[in-house]
């Protein structure tokens, strides 16, 4: 059944009208403006990565045992084949940050699909017989393997991890099968530590949110 314009634009505001509640139409307007803006972007941009198709991590994007992608940068298609054809980096694999401040961060590469790398991280592949790629992200963010990084970079007067001193990195390590027993347990810490951190992100949040609507009164509790 086709229903008019009118009738849609009336059960809208209705709508609208019934969220607003006790409300004051001044300040409901504040809420809906900024929904009715971010959902003209959300439809403008949808499915239109930033700047291109593909993933470019750089070093921002690695933090000390995970990658953060919320501000990743996005490059071309033709740009990504040029990068991806000297370094095919996979997921799974131990990305580390190898200059500047963020020098010390490594993590695994759980992106799904295909990226492309800054220079500036450098990519290790493992032979999977012998080691673990996250065992090794581990010894890698342990106080000693922070120490054998700091000790690599001492007396440059840049602070650049080049790729010959990656290579001279040594860590002992037992059998790859407890290795991976080692990073198992160590991987689920860190998800019970994820989950509770952003729980306490949104809590946070919310509290912010409550405090604004309370205590000018905008919301009475009986």
């Amino acid at each position: 059944m086709a229903i008019r314009k009118s009738e849609l634009y009336s059960s809208l505001w209705a709508s609208c009208d019934e969220l607003r509640a006790g409300m004051d139409a001044s300040q409901y307007k504040d809420y809906v403006l900024v929904l009715l803006f971010l959902k003209h972007i959300s439809d403008k941009y949808a499915g239109q990565p930033l700047g291109g198709d593909h993933l470019y991590v750089t070093s921002k994007n690695i933090r000390k045992g995970f990658t953060d992608l919320r501000d990743v940068e996005h490059i071309s298609a033709a740009e990504h084949e040029k990068i991806y054809r000297r370094c095919a980096a996979r997921r799974g694999e131990l990305l580390l940050t190898k200059d500047g401040a963020n020098n010390e961060n490594t993590a695994l590469a759980n992106i799904h699909e295909e990226f492309s790398l800054l220079s500036s991280v450098a990519m290790l592949r493992f032979d999977e017989r012998r080691h673990d790629a996250a065992y090794s992200m581990y010894q890698l963010l342990s106080t000693a393997g922070q120490a054998k990084i700091q000790e690599a970079l001492s007396g440059n007067a840049i602070t650049i991890l080049t790729l010959a001193k990656i290579r001279d990195l040594q860590f002992q390590a037992p059998q790859v099968s407890e290795q991976v027993a080692i990073s198992d347990m160590l991987l689920a810490i860190d998800h019970e530590i994820s989950v509770a951190t952003s729980k306490r992100t949104k809590a946070s949040l919310l509290k912010q949110a409550m405090m604004l609507e309370l205590l000018p009164g905008r919301i009475r509790l009986r």
